[in-house]
């Protein structure tokens, strides 16, 4: 099977909270920190993010 994908995105959801690792098809890190905790600080950071090329979340 061959997938083509942008971004593949790995995410370590926890009670007290979130981290989140994101590689780019060759295996790149585009991103590798935690993430906030809550629905709407998520929810702000998939709609609003702060920068429009690979990355996401300002990192």
């Amino acid at each position: 099977m061959n997938i083509d994908y942008a971004v593949f995105l790995g995410l370590d959801i926890g009670k007290g909270g979130h981290h989140a690792c994101a590689l780019d098809p060759r295996g790149g890190k585009l991103h590798d920190n935690p993430l906030p905790n809550g629905e709407q600080r998520l929810r702000d950071l998939y709609t609003k993010p702060k920068c429009q090329r690979s990355r996401f979340g300002g990192s």
